[in-house]
């Protein structure tokens, strides 16, 4: 049975409507009006200008990760996550293979499993030249000396799906689009009880298929619905609800960070299921944040969340 959660402010309590687009945005701009505010903003082509992510694609990506073991999930339909692991080259090439036969094949092909948040320039540090490009003015300054460090990397085939969800410390989310597109529905943190949650931060309901006659308070929701691709920047606020199906083949990394306001007010959460290990790490960034430990010193033991599966 699902449990509401009400935490004020954590993100917009009011509907979005039609998510905000624009085709330039300035760290200033960004920080002042849609992080500061809570209000989530689509950029087209962010990525263009940006020199080093251009190289990116499947072939570039199977050159630079060879011999390197990834990380997979497939989300399983009762709510599980199972990992497994591959070969970067060999993964990549069955994607590829995959993306080459599905139309052929139709469902009685085997879909490859979803490389899904996995600290990508952690594990190879030689692509971090080429982020170095991206502002780092568009995250708070605790984070600007190494962002890449909290970039969770994210490699699917046509179909593949993250169920709706928020992000388990409650931090705002700028996710980066690199190649192929995604579809994302949003909804408020607010909306979460009408999305009947499961355990701590899932979802039984999938919006792009909602079965009213089991769940019949999402009628009341107000879900957006926002197709990202390659090139383009989407910014989530704080405990925005998002189901991402993958349409078309895609490459992406998104960052999830904290400000002053979202880590004081994810502490909020805690009476209402928030696991042991997300307060750890919250606390870990809240010493950085507000006593102003350098976040070179508390990385060390921040990383860990960066593998972690909640």
């Amino acid at each position: 049975m699902s449990t509401a959660i009400e935490v004020s402010g954590v993100c917009s309590t009011q509907a979005w409507g039609t998510i905000e687009t624009r085709y330039d945005l300035n760290a200033t701009l960004f920080n002042e009006y849609y992080l500061r505010r809570g209000i989530p903003v689509i950029v087209k082509n962010y990525l263009r200008n940006i020199e080093g992510v251009d190289n990116w694609g499947f072939g570039y990506l199977q050159e630079k990760l060879s011999g390197m073991n990834l990380p997979l999930k497939r989300f399983m339909s009762d709510g599980r996550i199972e990992v497994e692991h591959q070969a970067a080259n060999e993964y990549i090439a069955s994607l590829l293979l995959y993306e080459q036969n599905r139309h052929l094949a139709g469902d009685t092909l085997d879909k490859p499993a979803y490389c899904h948040d996995i600290p990508l320039f952690c594990m190879a540090e030689h692509l971090i030249d080429d982020v170095r490009s991206i502002p780092a003015g568009l995250f708070p300054s605790w984070y600007q000396s190494a962002w890449w460090r909290y970039a969770q990397f994210f490699m699917s085939c046509t179909g593949s799906c993250t169920p709706l969800h928020f992000d388990t410390l409650l931090t705002h989310n700028l996710f980066f689009q690199v190649k192929g597109q995604k579809e994302f529905v949003l909804l408020p943190f607010s909306e979460s009880k009408r999305c009947y949650r499961r355990d701590w931060r899932w979802f039984d309901v999938d919006p792009l298929a909602v079965d009213y006659a089991t769940y019949p308070e999402y009628q009341e929701s107000s879900a957006t619905r926002v197709i990202v691709e390659a090139g383009d920047l989407l910014f989530m606020p704080a405990g925005t609800l998002h189901h991402v199906v993958t349409r078309e083949a895609s490459i992406s990394f998104n960052v999830d960070f904290h400000t002053k306001s979202s880590v004081l007010k994810s502490f909020a959460a805690m009476p209402m299921g928030m696991p042991a290990k997300n307060v750890f790490y919250n606390f870990l960034v809240f010493l950085g944040i507000f006593g102003q430990i350098p976040e070179k010193q508390l990385f060390r033991y921040y990383r860990s969340y960066l593998n972690y599966i909640s």
